[in-house]
C-alpha cells in the first residue's frame, strides 16, 4: 500500500506495530516506535558497536545511485541496505536498526523531509545521523534540512569518496572505528 501523507504512514506504522496505539490509527498522534519495536519479537535493539560494522540505510528512488552507494560503501567496511521512499525507509528502520541514513530529499510517495521528521519525532532515532542528499542546495534548502534534525547534507552528483569520508567521520563520532586494512 502507498500513502500520500505522512500520518497515514503512521497510522499503518501503529497498526503493523499493535502496541504504539493500541492498535487504533490516528492522524493526530505520531506513532511510538519505540513501542512498536519493543512489541516485535525480531527486534533485538542497536547491537553494541564491538566486533561488527555500521550499518548504513541507503533511501534513494533512483536503483543505480543506492547501488553505487552500497558498493562504496561496503568497500569502505559499512554494511548497507536500501528502500527506495521514505515511507519504505521507515518501514526498514522497523526491520533492522541502523547507524546512518542516507536519504535523498526528492522521491515520490514520502519526501526525504517528511520522513526525516517521522524519524526525528521518535524518541529512539532523535539521535540517529541523517544525511540528507540533493541536486537542489540553494542555501534556504540547507538551512530548512539542518533545522529538521539533518546531521548533514551532500551535494548531487554525489562524489564517491567525499561521501565515504563524511559517513565515516560521523560513524567514527559515534564510536564505529574502521577495521584495519591487511
Amino acid at each position: 500500500k502507498r500513502f500520500q501523507t505522512a500520518a497515514e504512514l503512521e497510522a499503518h506504522l501503529a497498526l503493523l506495530g499493535g502496541a504504539a496505539n493500541g492498535g487504533v490509527p490516528s492522524t493526530s498522534m505520531p506513532v511510538d516506535l519505540e513501542m512498536v519495536i519493543e512489541s516485535r519479537s525480531d527486534f533485538r535493539g542497536v547491537p553494541s558497536l564491538a566486533g561488527r560494522a555500521p550499518l548504513v540505510l541507503v533511501v534513494d528512488d533512483e536503483p543505480m545511485i543506492r547501488e553505487l552507494i552500497s558498493i562504496y560503501l561496503k568497500e569502505s567496511g559499512c554494511e548497507t541496505f536500501e528502500a527506495k521512499t521514505g515511507q519504505e525507509a521507515l518501514e526498514q528502520l522497523l526491520q533492522r536498526p541502523a547507524d546512518l541514513v542516507l536519504m535523498d530529499v526528492i522521491m515520490p510517495v514520502m519526501d526525504g523531509f517528511d520522513a526525516m521528521r517521522v524519524i526525528r519525532a521518535q524518541s529512539t532515532y532523535q539521535k540517529l545521523p541523517i544525511v540528507l542528499m540533493s541536486t537542489f542546495l540553494e542555501r534556504s534548502r540547507l538551512a530548512f534540512a539542518i533545522q529538521a534534525g539533518a546531521t548533514d547534507f551532500l551535494a548531487k552528483p554525489i562524489h564517491m569518496p567525499q561521501l565515504v569520508d563524511k559517513v565515516w567521520k560521523i560513524l567514527e563520532a559515534g564510536g564505529h572505528r574502521p577495521k584495519a586494512v591487511n
